[in-house]
C-alpha cells in the first residue's frame, strides 16, 4: 500500500521492505523512525501506518516539502478542506507557482503550493511543468492525478498518528 499523498516516483519506498528487516532483525521496533530528507516519506509512512514503529520524526531541506508536511499535521482540517475547495485550473496551478517562488509565502500557503504543484506537475516535480501543457491538450491532463477523495483520506490516516 502507498500511504503518502506526495508522487516521489524513484524515491525511497522500495526501500521500506528492507528498513523494516533492520528494525526487525536489530530489535528496534517499536520507537521512533528519523527521516531527514523525507521527501514523500514513503519509508516513514510505512512504518508507522503498519506498526513497525511507534513515532516518525519528518524533516526536509526543500522548505516546501517541510512546509507541506508541517501543514497536514499542524493544520489537518484546513489542509483536508483546501484539498477539496482548491480550483483545478491554470490559472490555479500558476497562482501556486508563483506562491511557491515567493520566499515571503506563508508555511501553510507554501505547503498548498507544493501539494498543488506535486500533483499536477510532471512526475511530480515542483519545478516542472503542469501535466498536459498550460493548453491541456496531452494525454493526462492537470487533475490526472488530484483525486480529492483518496488524497484527503490518506491524509486524514495520518491524522490517528498525530
Amino acid at each position: 500500500m502507498y500511504y503518502s499523498p506526495l508522487r516521489y516516483p524513484g524515491g525511497k519506498g522500495k526501500l521500506k521492505t528492507v528498513m523494516k528487516h533492520m528494525l526487525e532483525c536489530s530489535g528496534k521496533q517499536g520507537g521512533t523512525f528519523i527521516e531527514p530528507f523525507a521527501g514523500g516519506a514513503a519509508v516513514s509512512l510505512s512504518l508507522l501506518l503498519e506498526g513497525t514503529v511507534s513515532h516518525i520524526v519528518l524533516n526536509d531541506k526543500d522548505k516546501a516539502i517541510f512546509a507541506f508536511w508541517s501543514s497536514i499535521f499542524e493544520e489537518t482540517d484546513r489542509f483536508i478542506n483546501k484539498i477539496y475547495t482548491v480550483p483545478l485550473t491554470i490559472e490555479e496551478w500558476q497562482k501556486q507557482r508563483s506562491i511557491l517562488k515567493d520566499k515571503d509565502s506563508d508555511r501553510f500557503s507554501l505547503g498548498v503550493a507544493a501539494f498543488y504543484l506535486n500533483r499536477t506537475n510532471r512526475s511530480g516535480i515542483l519545478s516542472a511543468g503542469v501535466m498536459g501543457g498550460k493548453k491541456q491538450e496531452g494525454k493526462w491532463k492537470l487533475d490526472a492525478r488530484f483525486n480529492r477523495n483518496s488524497l484527503a483520506k490518506r491524509i486524514g490516516n495520518l491524522l490517528i498518528f498525530n
